[in-house]
């Protein structure tokens, strides 16, 4: 058996929230857990290693022995980065200090990898911030518990069409839209592709947020269906 084995993977998040480091304690195995914590440094001790920060991403493994207590608790947290870049789970933490009111995290589809700075107070890097700067109290909501949005009308040329929305669509689309609405308060749909990018863009410039890819933001705005 691996030694950091996937125990709850298919659990849902009750209502509320669950921490990252919640999470991810359940999902490794308890030497694992013990390893990656001593690692970061969440258990100072006179053999803490301190060397390195957790990754969870595929591209962790490339370099790591394949069945060590390293790799295996990369491969047992990946279905974190599943859940949240499929819109199943909604993170939330507070930006740049502990005192920050929450706001929602993109997930790491809009291109960034997470980088865990403490496990034990769900700590994890700003995107972008080379490691300056740190994200706290990193939550995740689950999204099968929270009321969906109704459907949104959209007015064109001729008569008003209904567009649905997909109860499963990643939360960052939503995101996404909500920036367009952001920069357009009068309406976008009618306005040429390139100038709603452009204040899509500007709108998560704005707010020091990284701005997603341009395929996504495609996506996202119905510029492209797949």
């Amino acid at each position: 058996m691996a030694l950091a084995d996937r125990l709850f993977t298919d659990e849902h998040l009750p209502p509320e929230w669950r921490t990252l480091g919640e999470i991810v304690e359940r999902m490794v195995s308890r030497e694992a857990w013990d390893f990656l914590t001593d690692m970061v440094g969440d258990r100072p001790s006179e053999r803490s290693r301190q060397l390195q920060w957790f990754r969870i991403t595929p591209k962790a493994l490339v370099h790591l022995p394949p069945d060590g207590l390293y790799a295996n608790a990369v491969r047992a947290c990946l279905p974190i980065l599943d859940c949240w870049n499929s819109g199943a789970w909604i993170a939330k933490g507070r930006r740049g200090s502990p005192i920050e009111p929450p706001v929602e995290i993109p997930p790491l589809a809009t291109g960034y990898q997470l980088v865990v700075g403490s496990l034990v107070r769900s700590v994890i890097f700003e995107p972008g911030s080379n490691y300056y700067k740190r994200i706290y109290d990193l939550c995740f909501y689950s999204t099968a518990t929270l009321t969906p949005e109704p459907p949104l009308l959209v007015k064109h040329d001729g008569p008003i069409e209904i567009i649905e929305r997909r109860h499963n669509e990643p939360a960052h689309y939503r995101r996404i839209r909500a920036m367009a609405d952001l920069a357009f308060p009068d309406g976008w749909r009618h306005l040429r592709q390139a100038e709603v990018l452009k204040g899509v863009a500007d709108q998560f410039q704005n707010r020091r947020e990284r701005v997603p890819e341009r395929q996504m933001l495609l996506r996202a705005l119905g510029y492209r269906k797949n």
